[in-house]
Order: C-alpha cells, then sequence, then structure tokens
C-alpha cells in the first residue's frame, strides 16, 4: 500500500488504512486520541508514515530532517510526543516494509550518525595517532556508501521488477501501461 498516492493534508489516515485500528501499537494512538474525528493520531499515523515508507517523499531527507519537516508540517497540535511514536515506527517497518528495505533504513540511520560523529572530533585536539584512526575512518566512507548505494540499486531493481501473489508476471494494467 502507498498511502501517498492520495496524500491531502486533511485526509484522516484511519479513513484509507482502517485495519490498523486493530493492531497494536496503532490501536492504542487511535483509542486514546480524544480529538474530534481522531485527527489527532491521523496526523501521528501520518508522522509514521512520512517518516518510514520508502515511497515518502521525505525518504531521501536526514532523520533530522524529516523530523524537522513532519513537526512544522504534519503535526499541527501542541501535546505532541515524539517518543510517542517510537512503537508505532517499529510495528510500521515490519509490517510495510521487506527485510531489505529495514535494514537499508537502518543503515542509512548508522550512517548519518557516523557522519555526525566524524563531523564531531576536531583534528585539532587530537594527537597524531589519533589524527591516523580518525583518518582511516574518513577512508573508510566511500566504501561504506558505496555499499549502501548497491543495497538501493538492488531494492530499486527488484521494485521495478514487480511482484504479485504467487509470482506471477504483472499485466500491462498492474505495470500501469494501459
Amino acid at each position: 500500500m502507498n498511502p501517498f498516492v492520495d496524500y491531502k493534508p486533511d485526509l484522516n489516515y484511519w479513513d484509507i488504512d482502517p485495519q490498523l485500528k486493530a493492531i497494536a501499537p496503532f490501536k492504542s494512538l487511535y483509542s486514546s486520541d480524544r480529538s474530534k474525528k481522531k485527527v489527532n493520531s491521523s496526523q501521528m499515523m501520518w508522522a509514521v508514515a512520512f517518516f518510514t515508507h520508502p515511497k515518502s517523499r521525505l525518504d531521501k531527507f536526514s532523520t533530522i530532517e524529516k523530523w524537522e519537516v513532519i513537526e512544522d508540517d504534519i503535526i499541527t497540535f501542541k501535546e505532541y510526543i515524539r517518543d510517542d511514536l517510537t512503537p508505532s515506527i517499529k510495528m510500521y517497518k515490519k509490517m510495510f516494509l521487506t527485510q531489505a528495505q529495514r535494514s537499508l533504513f537502518n543503515w542509512r540511520e548508522k550512517l548519518e550518525e557516523r557522519d555526525a560523529y566524524l563531523i564531531s572530533i576536531p583534528y585539532k585536539e587530537l594527537e597524531l595517532t589519533e589524527a591516523e584512526k580518525l583518518d582511516k575512518l574518513l577512508a573508510g566512507t566511500p566504501k561504506l556508501y558505496q555499499q549502501y548505494e548497491a543495497i538501493l540499486d538492488s531494492i530499486q531493481e527488484e521494485e521495478s521488477k514487480g511482484r504479485t501473489k504467487g509470482g506471477r508476471a504483472e499485466s500491462a494494467s498492474e505495470k500501469g501501461e494501459m
């Protein structure tokens, strides 16, 4: 399912995927929401989807950039706490991402964490041996990104081939050719 096909800011997430209302932790988001028409929990679900789903327009953003957009543009109520979404993000990944997509998501977060760590180390305060270790870490960065890009390419190739139930070939209409 791609929830972004018909996205509009006033579209209630629960209307496009009502099954999630029965599954923890989404169920608790929904049932604890006291807002009219469950708009607050709907916004939280949109936040989860925008943060996690590979079809989200925010997919190429860094984690920090994603949260900035989500908190500025998606979630409009004041009582929101980001950590409340952690269980929903974990479950959403399990339900909507393939194992390869989940691994890629996690790998990207680790690369961002690694970059932030490397940027935080000032050369001027390092001993020569420490600076050499930092140089080795920096030199290894392109290799990690090449591996990441190779996995990303393989996932995109897999998606472009299209999958159907039972492994049969997609019809022309399923491929969007008709």
